[in-house]
């Protein structure tokens, strides 16, 4: 049997925000691509590092 089912991503453009939740730091970037399993971020190239830290993405989405 063939698989009809097939996740796609959407170029979706929407502001967002991170904050980390240590210092309560907010740093703005823009949501892109959504799929039900997940969305690409876009930040800005000055953003500090934030790998491995605790953090709550805070954006727009839609509902496929």
């Amino acid at each position: 049997m063939e698989e009809r089912r097939q996740i796609n991503r959407v170029g979706y453009l929407a502001d967002a925000v991170i904050v980390t939740c240590d210092t309560f730091d907010k740093y703005y970037v823009k949501t892109d691509n959504v799929s039900p399993l997940g969305m690409g971020i876009i930040a800005p190239a000055d953003m500090p590092e934030i790998v491995g830290k605790d953090v709550i993405i805070v954006a727009q989405t839609m509902i496929m």
